[in-house]
């Protein structure tokens, strides 16, 4: 599967997994006293009407423990999960495009009201503000700038 990023929970026993190679996103109860993580339950992060390359690449989990975003470089969407930890599962609410081609990063805003996405191959980075469901809705203005990688704030 090729786990690449990993985020966890801020207060609940679990991690979440985005694994670039088959685009899956992998739901794991964290032990952290004894260091061992579990698989519970895995969800592909890419639209079933899609089915070209594709490989999933950030993660991002919204500090309210419930929303999770993964993008896909490929796809060129980003999904949003809904973690419902009482059944200890993800469940899909829906894709948006990332705004650019190859989303290679995705961070919260320092006030965390924003994911920021550097589309890689696009040239671009692109800011969504969330829904009232927690959905990215994107924002503008777009930044191009060459062959953005990685976002960080200071």
């Amino acid at each position: 599967a090729g786990p690449r990023h990993i985020v966890f929970h801020p207060t609940a026993p679990f991690a979440f997994v985005a694994c670039e190679l088959d685009s899956t996103v992998v739901l794991c109860r964290w032990d952290g006293a004894a260091g061992v993580m579990t698989p519970v339950h895995v969800v592909s992060s890419l639209p079933p009407e899609f089915f070209g390359e594709t490989i999933a690449s950030a993660i991002v989990l919204h500090p309210d423990g419930r929303n999770l975003y993964v993008s896909n470089r490929g796809q060129d969407g980003i999904v949003h999960l809904r973690f419902e930890e009482d059944a200890s599962r993800l469940d899909v609410v829906g894709w948006t495009p990332s705004g650019g081609a190859v989303p290679r990063f995705m961070t919260l805003s320092p006030t965390n009201d924003r994911l920021i996405v550097a589309n890689e191959q696009g040239d671009t980075i692109t800011a969504f503000d969330f829904g009232q469901d927690g959905a990215p809705v994107p924002r503008g203005p777009v930044l191009n700038t060459p062959s953005p990688s990685t976002i960080v704030f200071l």
